[in-house]
């Protein structure tokens, strides 16, 4: 089998076959985050997906990377199976929600929301914060250990995105969503529901007044968000308590591999290296267009707000 480096640059790594099987890796300090694996339906369960995974092993082992990391859905046929087989520890780690945006936009907890003032408190969207205002941003969620790359700021929607402040100017909760296939996805949403209600409904406003203009985009029918910190589960009591019909959809699992270079595997498999315009602007529009979850996500790690160890 013949594998071929397309796309080896700003922290990107991408394997691909000629039969269309391919890999994407992203690679932060001492780990690799899965961002998918692909292998066309003909050509499963012919271990070209471990080939893939093994020719990768030798190459993060060179650039001193010692773990493999991703988080996916449970619903992803076989894809359990295959990260079991492939020497992943997975461990079950939060529900994933949904709920209509129609109905959030006419529930009685929103509208209760927007009436409420909270003293204080403003949101702002990102689409309207000042150059300090976003050196305020980024100090504040690197605080909180997430590392947002380019692209995640470019998935962001900029309207629905926003922090909240208090009355001294500090940012006591952030909530950031970008568009997917058919809704929009809350990503991150920080804010203490217990010590400080006031700033998660401050948030729920703004992502409210946001969804409000998306809403006029038809095709966009729901809002998704996994329940993986005190913001987002704040969020989700909030909207129960006042009616809100959430669905729990699915499971998020996070999956784990240290980096070895296995010799069985290994020996004999050459990576060539194929890097032209053409590809990398293939990998990179498939990169900026991949709908979360649709395969495997690299997004979730930030939306986690922290870093998986």
């Amino acid at each position: 089998m013949e594998l071929y480096k397309t796309y080896d640059k700003d922290g990107f790594l991408r394997l691909e076959e000629d039969g269309g099987a391919a890999l994407s890796l992203y690679l932060y300090r001492k780990c690799a985050y899965l961002i998918s694996i692909i292998v066309p339906e003909r050509d499963r369960r012919k271990g070209i997906g471990r080939t893939l995974l093994s020719a990768a092993d030798g190459i993060l082992i060179e650039r001193g990377i010692t773990r493999i990391e991703c988080n996916f859905l449970k619903s992803v046929p076989n894809f359990l199976e295959f990260m079991k087989g492939s020497g992943f520890e997975t461990k079950d780690q939060a529900s994933f929600h949904s709920m209509d945006i129609g109905e959030l936009l006419s529930s009685p907890v929103v509208a209760k929301a927007m009436n409420r003032k909270v003293n204080g408190a403003s949101f702002s969207s990102l689409a309207a914060l000042s150059a300090m205002g976003w050196n305020t941003f980024f100090s504040f969620i690197l605080r909180l250990g997430a590392y947002p790359t380019n692209s995640d700021i470019k998935a962001f929607d900029m309207e629905i995105s926003g922090v909240v402040f208090d009355d001294q100017g500090e940012i006591k909760a952030a909530v950031l969503c970008s568009r997917v296939e058919k809704g929009i996805f809350i990503e991150f949403l920080s804010g203490n529901a217990r010590k400080n209600p006031g700033f998660i409904l401050e948030a729920l406003k703004g992502i409210k007044k946001g969804l409000a203009v998306a809403h006029e985009d038809k095709s966009l029918k729901s809002v998704f968000l996994v329940a993986v910190n005190e913001g987002v589960k704040g969020l989700l009591a909030t909207l129960e308590k006042g009616g809100l019909k959430i669905d729990g959809t699915d499971m998020c699992v996070l999956a784990l591999r240290k980096v070895e270079k296995k010799k069985r595997n290994s020996d004999g498999l050459k990576v060539s290296e194929r890097i032209d315009d053409f590809l990398e602007n293939k990998w990179m529009n498939e990169l900026e267009d991949m709908a979360f979850q649709k395969n495997v996500t690299w997004k979730l790690p930030f939306a986690r707000g922290n870093r998986l160890v």
